[in-house]
């Protein structure tokens, strides 16, 4: 069975410049995007078919989540040969955020020590709240030290597509079709527009 260190080294072969793929050597962290939402639509909507005929996940939910997974592994390796970051370390900074967000669960932020005794659903709410609070202030305080001072902040906030104006037209940047997918399926996409 193939690992997740299989899936690293294949993405590696995909984006080597002699013999990768030539689609996948001209995306961008920008470029893939689109495909990033549209394979979170195409899970989504093999969950919910799923659900309403098995009443659990079944292969396409499988395949889904595999699609999912390769656009983060996309990203990891586009950010890796750019020297941002790696694989690796999502998976560290997501680990911390997950122990940090359940003290609950994890006590000292340790991922191996275990509570002696359980926790009311009312103090894990409190924590969560606190956690969010601590969070917001940190990142507030991120972005102000980041913002250049005549051009406001850095991050305005998470881009919504529901509220978007569709008469309003955005900066796009140039799409990269992958001709491996069919982007009509959910409506999205070049054959919807």
């Amino acid at each position: 069975m193939y690992t997740i260190d299989d899936l690293n080294y294949l993405m590696a072969r995909l984006r080597k410049p002699d013999t990768g793929c030539p689609w996948d050597l001209k995306q961008t962290l920008i470029s893939i995007n689109d495909s990033t939402i549209e394979e979170a639509y195409e899970l989504v909507d093999a969950l919910q078919q799923s659900f309403a005929l098995n009443g659990k996940a079944d292969q396409q939910v499988l395949e889904e989540l595999g699609d999912v997974l390769f656009q983060v592994i996309f990203y990891a390796q586009l950010a890796k040969e750019e020297g941002s970051f790696q694989f690796a370390d999502i998976v560290h900074v997501l680990c911390e955020k997950l122990i940090r967000r359940h003290p609950h669960v994890f006590p000292d932020r340790e991922l191996y020590a275990e509570h002696s005794e359980p926790v009311s659903e009312a103090e894990v709410k409190r924590q969560w709240e606190q956690i969010k609070a601590e969070e917001r202030a940190e990142k507030a305080q991120q972005q102000q030290q980041s913002a250049d001072p005549g051009e406001g902040p850095g991050i305005v906030g998470p881009w919504n597509p529901c509220d978007v104006d569709a008469e309003q037209p955005r900066d796009e940047p140039e799409r990269q079709e992958d001709p491996r997918h069919d982007r009509g399926r959910l409506g999205v996409g070049p054959s919807n527009e």
